[in-house]
């Protein structure tokens, strides 16, 4: 039976984890910053005293196991950070689709399967991290962190010293720790719903009683999540409750957003940077240095320019790069409609 959201909250609150295994209870508590600092030199230690020692294999060889045994192709790297990218923009199109009920429900049923794609891709890309030295670093580094945060139900530690770790319970401890990890669309559900949001608006600043390094990751999750939703009902446009209490359409009407301000910022850097007439111009041209930068110029483009701007690259194309102004559409439009009005004005004058 799973947990209620109170419960797990207060779980939450508490900063530690109780997980029962054969019928006995086990605590685990939050490491203090002291464990977490020893934690990482333990790290840097085993990734130093390993580093030279052929029976590891590297995160490109892995890759490449991978890739040989058809799990996942060579740039399934480059092609996960393309998913991020379509997952925007299809919640984007979930949300301004959002009265369209066709075009909404196969953008949903669209965003899944990337989704889980990407969730699948990712899971394969890491399956042979614990092979690495990294891996087994980051491994000795958690085994470290719950030897010294693991308790009794007495509060006592399971263990006083290395020698007398039980590595079965250790691991099975380890295992529960991560099946309790709250996903995110729960931590996100938490921090808007109640009871939850009755204490963030009481004590906002120090809803923990304890300095910010002490937090839990939950915690901070948790604290974070609630100023987020709290600048959204503090925005001028702030999206309906429909809107709010659904993940997916709550990203793509910040994402809009988010863009709207990064094109409305980069305009006003480019006006400042070309000034004079030229900021006026109906057309402005960029050279770009990098591919970023490229993306960047490619956003100051509205719907119609992206459109022109697709007319005549196939334009160019089709003349063999030797197309001039007036093979444009867009510019033999311009042109007509240019004529039009010295007709027009003509008449008038004639009248």
């Amino acid at each position: 039976m799973s947990n209620s959201n109170e419960e797990i909250l207060y779980r939450i609150i508490s900063g530690k984890q109780v997980i029962e295994l054969d019928g006995v209870k086990y605590i685990v508590k939050n490491p203090s910053n002291k464990i977490k600092l020893e934690a990482e030199e333990i790290f840097k230690e085993v990734e130093r005293k390993n580093r030279f020692n052929s029976n590891w294999i590297t995160d490109k060889f892995c890759l490449q196991l991978l890739v040989s045994n058809g799990l996942c192709t060579a740039d399934v790297d480059s092609n996960m950070k393309k998913m991020e990218k379509n997952i925007e923009d299809l919640k984007v199109s979930l949300y301004t689709s959002l009265f369209t009920p066709d075009i909404h429900k196969k953008t949903q049923k669209t965003l899944d399967l990337v989704r889980k794609k990407q969730a699948d891709l990712l899971g394969i890309r890491h399956s042979l991290d614990h092979l690495t030295v990294k891996g087994y670093a980051s491994m000795v580094k958690n085994q470290f962190i719950i030897f010294n945060t693991l308790f009794d139900q007495n509060e006592n530690r399971v263990w006083k010293n290395i020698e007398d770790i039980n590595v079965f319970l250790l691991e099975k401890i380890s295992y529960n720790m991560l099946k309790n990890t709250l996903p995110v669309p729960k931590l996100r559900e938490l921090s808007r719903t109640e009871p939850w949001r009755s204490y963030w608006s009481i004590k906002k600043t120090n809803v923990f009683d304890c300095p910010v390094f002490d937090l839990t990751d939950e915690q901070k999750s948790l604290i974070l999540f609630s100023k987020m939703y709290d600048s959204a009902h503090e925005h001028p446009e702030c999206p309906t409750e429909e809107v709010l209490s659904n993940d997916d359409l709550f990203d793509g009407w910040m994402i809009m957003e988010n863009r709207k301000r990064e094109k409305q910022k980069m305009t006003s850097e480019l006006d400042k940077k070309i000034g004079g007439k030229q900021s006026n111009s109906d057309e402005v041209f960029l050279v770009a240095k990098t591919k970023e930068d490229k993306e960047r110029i490619e956003a100051l483009n509205d719907a119609g320019g992206s459109i022109i701007k697709a007319q005549r690259l196939a334009t160019i194309k089709k003349q063999g790069g030797k197309a001039v102004d007036a093979n444009f559409v867009d510019r033999r439009v311009d042109m007509q409609q240019q004529a039009n009005q010295q007709f027009m004005n003509t008449v008038k004058k004639g009248k």
